[in-house]
């Protein structure tokens, strides 16, 4: 379905690293029962996708960590009918407001710092206790590069609330090494890291964008 003339905030120049990753399926098939969605079994696991950004918005330069699920809106589990925002952190406070206040998504306070040139890292703390880290060590070689693009419909954990996203870019896709580190440590008040770290969440792959798009629409009841 095309969206385009829903977005209301079409965001060029985002540096921008992902780490992919699989999780225990019946984990997250028990968290989304309240919002009526199902994890997309991709292999086995549910795949979640760890993403940190830098961009400018209406002047501010914001640095975003977004966590979110592929899901399914039927028990077969077989189609990606869109991604499930499970938690998000702006290092902006206007902005993390903005989000929870205007658009009622799950955003909070967290700094985030990224390099989306190699070797790709990301660095979050939320400060009160919750950290991620993620550093490429390894010299892998390049699994593809590409002109990749997302576009669908992100469901709010409410279970009420949708909105339709677009983004993509030049993408370059490299394994996550042995070598490569990946780390958490959890707090009571992000429990998105405890959920992580419960469901078994294990880094698959880096997706790694030096100048991406972003789009997004309002945020709509969902249906």
């Amino acid at each position: 379905m095309n969206h385009e003339q829903q977005y209301i905030a079409v965001i060029p120049h985002v540096q921008e690293v992902i780490v992919v990753g699989a999780a225990d399926l019946n984990f997250w098939r028990a968290h989304l029962q309240r919002a009526d969605l199902f994890p997309f079994n991709a292999n086995g696991n549910a795949q979640i996708t760890v993403s940190a950004t830098q961009f400018k918005w209406s002047g501010l330069c914001a640095r975003e960590l977004v966590i979110s699920l592929a899901v399914c809106k039927r028990a077969t589990e077989d189609a990606r009918d869109g991604a499930y925002l499970i938690h998000a952190f702006n290092a902006s406070r206007v902005l993390a407001f903005a989000e929870r206040a205007f658009f009622q998504t799950p955003y909070a306070w967290g700094d985030t710092k990224i390099n989306a040139h190699l070797p790709a890292s990301v660095a979050f703390d939320d400060g009160a206790g919750a950290r991620l880290r993620a550093q490429m060590l390894g010299a892998s070689a390049r699994l593809r590069v590409a002109n990749e693009l997302w576009e669908g419909t992100v469901f709010l954990p409410d279970a009420r609330n949708i909105f339709f996203g677009k983004l993509g870019g030049q993408t370059q896709v490299y394994p996550f090494a042995a070598t490569d580190e990946f780390e958490i440590q959890t707090s009571n008040r992000a429990p998105v890291f405890e959920w992580l770290t419960e469901s078994r969440f294990t880094p698959q792959e880096w997706w790694v964008r030096t100048d991406a798009t972003h789009a997004r629409s309002k945020t709509f009841k969902r249906i």
